[in-house]
């Protein structure tokens, strides 16, 4: 059932977001972001289907900046839906939502809804670094850039 492949999901409301399942030929599924909250039927019914399981785990979740066009399926489902889809680790690197006061105010919306969440999950969250090297199953990942105080554009912050 699973192989190495890379999905771009296509958002369902015709606007912009970001999202990505991965799955590997050892079983392992990754997620890149996931896009805005009404896109959570899609993300999780897209997933269903990719791994042939009414529960779908996602073994790691890649959260890769502070908006809400990639981050709000992730906080929904942390939030309000986790009986439907599990997650194992979540790897992110997102300032305090203040840094971002009076720049862009989704920054500050979904850094603080990170926050606010995070106990449900901090035993599994782990922060990116510049130079971090690992491995999901046999996908390895390799980390270039995450964010930089230097920079207040979230999106010129984004972890890739």
């Amino acid at each position: 059932m699973y192989k190495n492949t890379i999905h771009m999901l296509r958002s369902v409301t015709d606007t912009i977001c970001d999202s990505f399942i991965i799955t590997t030929g050892d079983g392992k599924v990754i997620a890149i972001d996931g896009g805005y909250k009404t896109e959570t039927d899609n993300f999780i019914g897209y997933l269903k289907k990719v791994t042939g399981s009414e529960k779908p785990h996602i073994d790691v979740w890649f959260l890769s900046h502070p908006h809400d066009d990639h981050c709000q399926v992730f906080l929904e489902i942390a939030e309000n839906r986790p009986d439907e889809v599990t997650f194992g680790r979540v790897y992110a690197n997102f300032p305090e939502g203040s840094f971002y006061e009076g720049v862009d105010k989704w920054g500050v919306i979904i850094a603080n809804e990170y926050s606010r969440l995070l106990p449900r999950f901090a035993d599994r969250a782990r922060e990116l670094h510049e130079g971090d090297v690992f491995s999901v199953g046999e996908a390895k990942f390799t980390v270039f850039y995450t964010f930089n105080p230097e920079w207040k554009s979230v999106n010129d912050a984004s972890t890739v």
